[in-house]
């Protein structure tokens, strides 16, 4: 089974949480998102760290969104929001 590791696993792991590599190595075969790419990428501290989240998540599938999923995904977040406030 392939997992979908979400971008707080992999902020946590790239801070050197002994508790995110754990998980992600419970998890063996997993990718992440363009999404979360682009958040990891945005929060970085340094070109230092860029070349560092880019080497690690190279050995991992990053999944891409089609115009479908982003449009799914935008219409439950509008839906989720409205029941929130």
């Amino acid at each position: 089974m392939m997992y979908l590791i979400d971008t707080d696993i992999l902020i946590d792991f790239f801070r050197r949480r002994p508790a995110a590599g754990e998980y992600l190595d419970s998890k063996g075969d997993w990718s992440y998102s363009v999404a979360t790419a682009i958040e990891l990428f945005a929060g970085a501290n340094d070109k230092k760290q860029i070349v560092e989240m880019e080497q690690f998540l190279n050995a991992y599938s990053m999944l891409q969104f089609s115009s479908d999923i982003g449009a799914r995904a935008q219409t439950s977040s509008k839906r989720t929001r409205k029941r929130t406030g």
